[in-house]
C-alpha cells in the first residue's frame, strides 16, 4: 500500500509537466495510468524490461522508444515497471505531429 501511495504522488506531479505515466506490477498488471498512457500496453512494457534484463542481470536497464510523436522511457523500480510518455517538441501534446500528414501518428 505504501508503494502505491508513492507511485500515486509521483504520477500526480507528472501531469504538470505534460507527461503520461504507466506503472505496472511484476506480473504486468496496470497499477496506475495517467494521461494518454494505454493500460492495454502494461504487459508489453513489463515483458520487454524482463527480457532486456536477462541480457545482463547485473544491471538495471532503461529502454527508450522514440517515435515522431513521443518518447517513452521504460525502467523498473522496486518491482514496478514504469513507462514515462513524453510528447516530442514537434507535437501539440496530443501525440499528433503538427504540420504533418493527419493520417500519420
Amino acid at each position: 500500500v505504501e508503494q502505491t501511495t508513492r507511485v500515486d504522488q509521483g504520477m500526480a506531479n507528472s501531469s504538470d509537466q505534460g507527461l503520461s505515466l504507466l506503472c505496472n506490477d511484476q506480473d504486468g498488471l496496470c497499477v496506475v495510468a495517467t494521461g494518454d498512457a494505454d493500460p492495454a500496453n502494461s504487459k508489453l512494457f513489463t515483458a520487454m524490461i524482463k527480457n532486456v534484463s536477462a541480457l545482463n542481470p547485473a544491471e538495471i536497464p532503461t529502454v527508450t522508444i522514440e517515435t515522431d510523436a513521443r518518447t517513452i522511457i521504460v525502467k523498473e523500480y522496486d518491482n514496478l515497471t514504469v513507462a514515462v510518455h513524453h510528447p516530442n517538441e514537434n507535437t501539440g501534446g496530443d501525440g499528433d505531429v503538427d504540420g504533418g500528414d493527419p493520417d500519420r501518428a
